[in-house]
């Protein structure tokens, strides 16, 4: 049976170049820093990302595509976005080395200013050919201007002379007047100054404060309808302290005159989003207080003009993807997700030119939506496959550290990332669920945490090792587990009696050991470490090898249990007696040439990767990072190892090669490790069917030059690629791909409506569109779908009775030759939502009712968890219900005359 992942292939010729690769990812979403979000005229999302580059959503985040450096974007930290009003293919990125710009929706990326730390971007609403950039010199620097375009950004020019010590965070324009602009200054991931709002009037030649020395300014929004009318929140805060803010207490201020004067109007903070189609309305988050416990968390909404306030939006009633998977009685999951972006406080809000009620939230790992003003937010980073079970929409910030195929079952994958730690796939990669152990993550508490090395033991399905740890760079503790249950959460014990606790790296096995009772290899402290009882206890191994350490890759012989490596940035050795004693048996090219340091500063000069060949003893390939290093081939003749160096690169990582053909051999190549550096040298993907007589680079569909840790099957090729995570390909001569499609799926009148693109390709026969409501059982609800539109049109199918749950969908296509596979898993939530609601709910004073039929006075009932009547009284329902009168409790409360009952906590 053909295993079906993320996307999928269609197996039609053997006959392909080696070029063909169509790169399919397979991630559970999220991870890393997102830095800016925003919404254009049409409702397209861009995310930028602080170390995988851009991200564009058209279908309001049910899928992203990645812009990197195949489109002419080469540095993949963002800080700043700029849509065009009107033009939904005109936008410019701001990113740690100057400002990109683009025409066609971002297809081909062009860089126009060329250098700089780029915070934000403005294209004016009324004038676009007025564009303001806030530009420092460097990504750590307090020297903030501005540039400016007049001319639709062709050209670009320093305006001003700002002087003070300036952070610039975010840019704000007066919707009706190109010349005036505003600025708030403040504290970033790696610069800070003081808090400030600026203002300009004459196009940003000159700016002036105008925050009163009201205290540190968080946020400032306009009113689109009267400029003159401005709201501000202040904070307390200083640069320096350990979390830049003092308290979460704050201040809520009013303009009517430009901000000339301010008039304080209330003792909440937070950030501001005026309605821009009825800016009457103003809503506040504060990203710092969204604990369910704590009353000043969620969103609020004031009528009065920031006099007073409603809680409309309630922590609890927010979604959070996969960390719900982990909450527990204290609904952490909240606080995990919904959290401050990493380039200041409130600079991870933002707004949708197209929809006044989309709120959009980026924050250190995570993306979410609203569509209703914040009283609900949805993530956009990963979809439920099943319960507990992901997929990404693409959105993916990672870094990937180890990726393992299990040898006998090739559905099992784990994979091993910094920030969200182990994860595990049962089924070739179409779905993911965390297995972080609270335990041994450290104050991740079970969220996420850090892996370095995954062994799978190629007998045993059930049985996997990992590293784990709170810290990214292998400080103590990190821990050694075993588990023997497919790696689940609550599986793990640990395996590290002997072992140091840091920098434990390198997990190997020896096949050949007794299947109960496994010998394996392991460094920890750059020392090599041996254990013959299952990973249960390890003793140190050090006849032969270097005393100062630098060792962090090891493995053994396919075939015969002596032979064994180890190797790192002291060089290879080798050992003919499995350990016992270690000769250097590699080149001197594969020294460091000094630096043993593993991590950021060095990048793990040395040996880098140790895979013995598949199919013949004594034979190695073996990966070396450095200047004019690369992969170089081993083999043992009478005792003596002659060198082949097979590839150079600067940037080469790691090395795999097909179980049953030893001639077909990918390496990798990246510049970007533990970060996203970007070096034009930076190969990717290289494959060779020849054991690398020749080779190609095959990147194909890869918006970035990066790939590190490789996994293969004898059908797949499985890689990790810093930014963007795991993708997968057929191999090259197994079941290549030809083609893939798309499918997506929306409700439409009660009714599901499924769309996919047709395959210019004549040997498709037909589809059949599938449908489940578990994610796992299918039947076919239309089937023998013909292809003849050839993709000039899509297919349309409808299902007109879906079920009131989460509907699943995939489809069958198969060939002339009746050979079929399976497309990606879809999901449609039909679940019904309530028409009728009471919020917020906790309810401290007042409730609000959200009827779907306009009442006005009804006569209202209120009974306690007892059933006792505590209120009876007529009221106007279209009015906030007054309950501050009520002790804290569970109440129903009852419209007469209705068969309307609503559920409620009162909570002070």
């Amino acid at each position: 049976m053909k295993n079906y992942i993320f996307l999928f292939f269609i197996s039609i010729s053997n006959l392909l170049i080696a070029q063909n690769h169509n790169w399919v990812k397979t991630n559970p979403g999220g991870g890393g820093a997102f830095n800016v979000v925003k919404a254009g005229p049409t409702g397209t999302i861009y995310v930028g990302s602080d170390l995988s580059g851009l991200y564009i959503s058209q279908d309001s985040g049910l899928t992203f595509n990645s812009i990197g450096a195949k489109q002419g974007l080469t540095n993949p930290h963002i800080g700043g976005l700029g849509l065009d009003p009107n033009n939904p293919n005109k936008f410019f990125i701001g990113t740690a080395i100057g400002l990109y710009k683009t025409d066609d929706g971002g297809l081909t990326v062009n860089k126009i200013i060329s250098n700089g730390y780029i915070s934000d971007i403005i294209i004016c609403k009324n004038n676009p050919n007025y564009i303001y950039v806030s530009w420092h010199s460097n990504y750590n620097t307090i020297d903030g201007q501005i540039y400016r375009s007049v001319d639709g950004g062709v050209s670009f020019s320093k305006v001003g002379n700002l002087t003070a010590n300036l952070r610039i965070i975010k840019l704000i324009e007066d919707p009706t007047d190109f010349n005036t602009v505003y600025f708030i200054s403040g504290n970033a991931r790696s610069a800070c100054s003081e808090a400030r709002l600026y203002k300009s009037i004459n196009a940003g030649v000159d700016f002036v404060d105008i925050s009163n020395g009201l205290g540190e300014i968080l946020d400032m929004d306009i009113d689109p309808l009267s400029p003159n009318v401005l709201y501000m929140t202040t904070m307390n805060a200083q640069c320096g302290s350990p979390y830049y803010y003092l308290d979460r207490k704050g201040k809520f201020y009013k303009s009517t005159d430009g901000g000339v004067s301010w008039i304080l109007k209330s003792n909440v903070t937070g950030g501001i989003f005026v309605k821009k189609d009825n800016p009457s309305i103003i809503r506040r988050i504060d990203p710092r207080n969204t604990a369910s416990w704590n009353t000043d968390s969620g969103t609020w909404e004031s009528q009065d003009g920031g006099s007073s306030w409603t809680k409309i939006g309630n922590v609890l009633n927010w979604e959070t993807g996969y960390q719900k998977d982990v909450s527990g009685a204290t609904n952490d999951d909240i606080t995990v997700s919904y959290t401050l972006s990493m380039e200041g406080i409130i600079k991870g809000f933002g707004v949708d030119f197209s929809n006044a009620n989309v709120i959009l939230w980026a924050d250190e790992q995570w993306v979410f939506r609203s569509n209703d003003g914040g009283m609900t937010f949805k993530n956009i980073f990963t979809k439920n496959i099943s319960p507990g079970w992901w997929q990404s929409t693409g959105l993916d910030n990672v870094n990937m550290m180890d990726i393992e195929i299990n040898e006998a079952n090739n559905n099992i994958i784990y994979a091993g990332y910094f920030d969200i730690g182990f994860w595990r796939s049962l089924n070739g990669g179409a779905s993911w669920q965390s297995s972080n152990n609270p335990t041994y993550s450290g104050n991740w508490n079970g969220f996420g945490g850090n892996v370095a090395t995954i062994l799978s033991d190629p007998s045993r399905d059930s049985v996997v090792w990992t590293s784990m740890s709170q810290n990214q760079l292998g400080q103590s503790p990190t821990y050694l587990l075993k588990s023997t249950k497919f790696g689940q959460r609550d599986s793990w014990i640990l395996s590290n009696t002997g072992l140091p606790t840091n920098e434990v790296m390198g997990l190997s096995i020896d096949r050949n050991s007794p299947n109960q009772n496994r010998t394996l290899y392991i460094t920890a402290n750059g020392f090599l470490y041996k254990s013959i009882d299952d990973g249960a206890s390890w003793s140190k191994l050090s006849n032969g090898l270097p005393s100062n350490g630098g060792l962090r890759f090891t493995a053994v012989d396919n075939f015969n249990s002596n032979i064994v490596y180890v190797g790192g940035g002291n060089g290879l050795f080798g050992s003919n007696d499995a350990g016992n004693s270690w000769q250097m048996i590699g080149t001197t090219e594969m020294n460091s040439g000094g630096s043993l340091d593993f991590w950021p500063q060095t990048k793990g000069q040395g040996v880098f990767d140790i895979f013995p060949d598949p199919l013949e003893s004594e034979v190695v390939y073996v990966v070396v990072y450095g200047n004019n290093k690369g992969l170089y081939k081993g083999q043992k003749t009478n005792n003596i190892w002659n060198w082949t160096k097979l590839y150079t690169d600067n940037f080469m990582r790691k090395v795999g090669v097909q179980p049953n053909n030893n001639k077909v051999i990918y390496a990798s190549s990246s510049s970007a490790f533990t970060d996203g550096w970007y070096h034009p040298n930076s190969k990717g993907v290289i494959y060779s069917n020849d054991g690398f007589l020749t080779s190609n680079i095959v990147n194909g569909n890869l918006s970035w030059p990066y790939a590190m840790q490789i996994a293969l099957t004898n059908e797949k090729v499985f890689i990790g690629s810093p930014g963007n995570g795991i993708y997968s390909s057929v191999i090259n001569g197994s079941n290549l791909p030809l083609a893939t499609i798309s499918l997506s799926g929306t409700i439409q009148n009660n009714q599901n409506i499924i769309y996919w693109n047709t395959i210019d390709n004549p040997n498709i026969k037909y589809f059949d569109l599938e449908k489940s409501t578990d994610g796992f059982n299918f039947n076919a609800i239309k089937t023998n779908i013909l292809n003849e539109s050839n993709m000039l049109e899509p297919i349309i199918i409808t299902d007109e009775n879906p079920c009131n749950c989460i509907n699943y969908y995939r489809v069958n296509i198969c060939d002339i030759d009746n050979y079929c596979d399976k497309s990606e898993i879809i999901s449609i939530d039909n679940r019904k939502e309530e028409t009728n609601y009471l919020y917020p709910n906790p309810i401290i004073d007042f409730g609000i009712l959200r009827l779907q039929d306009q009442i006005g006075q009804m006569k209202v009932q209120i009974f306690n968890q007892l059933g006792i009547l505590e209120f009876e009284n007529v009221i106007d329902l279209s009015k906030p219900i007054n309950l501050s009168f009520l002790k804290d409790g569970f109440y129903i409360l009852k419209i007469v005359g209705t068969k309307q009952i609503f559920k409620f906590v009162k909570s002070n």
